[in-house]
């Protein structure tokens, strides 16, 4: 996992977060499928914050920002204000 890993390896699966974060939405089944990887990345991401994991590593906080990015191109922010998530997020 991201959390038990130091760079570069930690910067390697923030860049895989990115990758996995850009899978089209025909990839999935139905939207309660979308919904539930959704939640998963909002809940990683919010756990990243809230424990500021890794991010003092310039290439961390980098990827880091770009998932950011690749959440806010991907997704609406309708479907994230709808999420359970996504008020401690």
């Amino acid at each position: 996992t991201y959390a038990a890993t130091q760079p570069p390896l930690s910067n390697c699966a923030l860049e895989c977060l990115v990758r996995i974060a850009s899978v089209r939405r025909s990839l999935f089944s139905g939207e309660a499928e979308r919904t539930k990887f959704l939640s998963r990345l909002l809940m990683g991401t919010r756990d990243i914050l809230r424990n500021q994991t890794g991010l003092a590593e310039h290439e961390n906080y980098h990827e880091f920002c770009r998932l950011l990015g690749r959440l806010k191109t991907n997704y609406q922010l309708s479907e994230l204000v709808g999420l359970d998530s996504y008020a401690e997020w």
